[in-house]
C-alpha cells in the first residue's frame, strides 16, 4: 500500500464537492477528490440562477465558465398565482440573466479546474475503503492504474448527493416526497428558440420547462411519487395528460413527441447527522432543496466555498464541521419558512393534497 499525503478527502465530484477541492486547493491544502464517474444521460438542474457567478468568481473560474457558451436565460414567464402568465425580465436583475446549462459538462468542466487548481482527482474511484479509526482518524484506501494508495487526512468531506451515506449514518428529516419526471428533447431549429424559463402551476403539482443548449429542450412535472404510475408506458401517458391539462407549457413545449420520462428524487430533506469527528457532509449530502427554490447549482458551489474558508481559517476541522453544521440546520429552516410562502402564493389549487401539505404549517 502506497501513503499519500492529503490534508482533505472529498468524495462527490458535483457543484458541491468540485467547489470544495477547489477552494482548498487555491489555499495550498493537499486534496483528494474521489468521482465515481459520468453518465451519458441529462442530468438535472440544468437552469442556474445569475448570481452563480458569485462563487465561480471566487473560486477564479467566472471567466473560463463563460467560455462554456452557455445558454443565458432571458428571463421567467410563469403562471403562479394567476392563469394569466407574469413575465419577469432578466434586465431587473442586477446579476443580469440566468443560465441554461448543459449539467453534464458543467461537472466536467469544474473537475477539470479542479485538477488543473492541483486537486487528485481519482475517476470510476466506486472501489474505495475506508477503515476503521486508528488514533481517531480513518485510512481511506484505493486502487488506481495497478497501484494500491492510503491516504489519512485530517477531514473527509462527503458531496455524494442524495444517495447513501459513505462517511457517516444517512438517515435523514424528510418533508416532502416531491420527484421529478423529466423529458429531454431536440428540436429542428434551435436560432429563434425562446430562451424564458417556464413556470406553471397544475392541480397536483408544477411544471418548468426550458430551452437547452445544443438543440435540446427540458420539461419537468414536478409532483408526489404516490401519483406516478410505475412503468415506462403508464409514466410516459401520466406526464402527457398532465401537460395536456397546462396551457403555458403545452403551448411552448407540449409539440415534442414523448418517447422517455426519467424520474429523478426532489424532495426536501436534511440529514438528522451532518459532521462527525473526521467528516462532514455538504450540498445535497446534507440537506436537499425543492426545485422552486432555485437554489440548486448555486447552494451546492457556495457551500463548497464556505466549507473550504472555514476549514482553511478556524483552528481545527472539527471546530469548522461544528460551525458549518450549525449554519447549515439554520439555513434549512429558513427555506422551510420560504418554501412555505411560495406554494402559499397559489390559490387556485389551495384545497389540493399537493398544495396543503406545502403550505401547512409545523406544529
Amino acid at each position: 500500500m502506497k501513503p499519500t499525503h492529503a490534508d482533505f478527502v472529498v468524495f462527490g465530484g458535483g457543484p458541491a464537492g468540485s467547489g470544495a477541492a477547489i477552494g482548498l486547493a487555491r489555499q495550498n491544502a493537499r486534496v483528494i477528490l474521489f468521482e465515481r464517474g459520468r453518465s451519458s444521460q441529462p442530468k438535472p438542474g440544468e437552469i442556474v440562477e445569475a448570481s452563480v457567478q458569485r462563487p465561480l468568481r471566487e473560486l477564479g473560474i467566472w471567466d473560463d465558465f463563460l467560455s462554456l457558451r452557455s445558454l443565458r436565460s432571458a428571463g421567467t414567464l410563469s403562471a403562479w398565482d394567476s392563469e394569466q402568465p407574469f413575465e419577469a425580465s432578466s434586465i431587473r436583475n442586477p446579476w443580469g440573466g440566468g443560465f441554461l446549462i448543459d449539467r453534464s459538462a458543467f461537472e466536467a468542466f469544474l473537475l477539470s479546474k479542479a485538477q488543473e487548481s492541483g486537486v487528485r482527482v481519482v475517476c470510476g474511484a466506486a472501489a474505495f475503503e475506508l477503515t476503521p479509526p486508528a488514533n481517531g482518524r480513518r485510512t481511506v484506501s484505493w486502487r488506481e492504474a495497478c497501484e494500491c494508495f492510503e491516504a489519512r487526512p485530517a477531514m473527509y468531506i462527503e458531496a455524494t448527493g442524495r444517495g447513501g451515506g459513505v462517511t457517516g449514518p444517512n438517515r435523514r428529516e424528510r418533508h416532502d416526497d416531491l420527484v421529478a419526471l423529466l423529458r429531454y428533447t431536440r428540436v429542428e431549429r434551435s436560432d429563434d428558440r425562446d430562451l424564458r424559463l417556464h413556470i406553471e402551476a397544475a392541480a397536483d403539482g408544477w411544471w418548468y420547462a426550458a430551452a437547452l443548449p445544443h438543440g435540446v429542450s427540458v420539461a419537468a412535472f414536478l409532483t408526489d411519487a404516490h401519483y406516478v404510475p410505475s412503468g415506462s408506458i403508464a409514466r410516459r401517458q401520466f406526464f402527457g395528460d398532465q401537460m395536456k391539462a397546462t396551457k403555458l407549457i403545452r403551448e411552448g413545449f407540449g409539440n415534442a413527441v414523448t418517447e422517455h420520462i426519467r424520474v429523478a428524487p426532489a424532495n426536501s430533506s436534511i440529514r438528522l447527522q451532518l459532521n462527525g469527528s473526521d467528516w462532514v457532509a455538504i450540498g445535497d449530502a446534507a440537506a436537499a432543496y425543492d426545485p422552486l427554490a432555485g437554489l440548486g447549482v448555486v447552494a451546492g458551489l457556495s457551500k463548497g466555498v464556505a466549507i473550504a474558508r472555514l476549514l482553511t481559517g478556524e483552528a481545527s476541522a472539527v471546530s469548522a464541521s461544528v460551525r458549518y453544521a450549525a449554519i447549515e440546520r439554520q439555513s434549512f429552516q429558513n427555506y422551510l419558512a420560504g418554501r412555505r410562502s411560495i406554494y402559499g402564493r397559489q390559490d387556485h389549487w389551495k384545497d389540493r393534497p399537493f398544495w396543503q401539505q406545502r403550505t401547512a404549517v409545523s406544529i
